[in-house]
C-alpha cells in the first residue's frame, strides 16, 4: 500500500512540476508577444515621423512666392518657388533618400 501511496504522490509531484513549466512556457510567450508589438511600435512610429518629414519636405519644394522683380501692378502676377538652385537640389536628394527608407 505505501508503495502505491508513494507512486501517487510521485504523480502528483510530476503533474505539478509540469503545470508549472508550462505556466513559464506562457509567461515566455507573453513576454516575447509583448516584445514584438513594441517593436512593431517603434517601426510605426519611425515610418510615421519619416512620413512627417517627407511631408515637410515636400512642401518646401512646392511653396512659390510672387516674384516681385517680373511681376507688374495690375496684371497677372508672377511666381518662383520659395527655394531654388543648390538648396533645391539638396532638399530634393534628401527627400529621395526619406522615400527610399519607407
Amino acid at each position: 500500500m505505501e508503495y502505491k501511496e508513494e507512486i501517487k504522490r510521485l504523480e502528483i509531484a510530476d503533474k505539478r512540476i509540469d503545470i508549472q513549466k508550462k505556466k513559464l512556457e506562457v509567461k515566455k510567450e507573453k513576454s516575447n508577444h509583448a516584445q514584438v508589438m513594441e517593436q512593431s511600435q517603434l517601426r510605426l512610429d519611425e515610418k510615421r515621423l519619416l512620413i512627417q518629414k517627407i511631408s515637410e519636405l515636400r512642401f518646401l519644394l512646392t511653396d512659390y512666392v510672387v516674384d516681385d522683380e517680373r511681376a507688374i501692378i495690375g496684371s497677372e502676377p508672377f511666381y518662383k518657388p520659395t527655394i531654388t538652385g543648390l538648396n533645391r537640389e539638396k532638399i530634393t536628394l534628401k527627400l529621395m533618400d526619406l522615400i527610399d527608407q519607407l
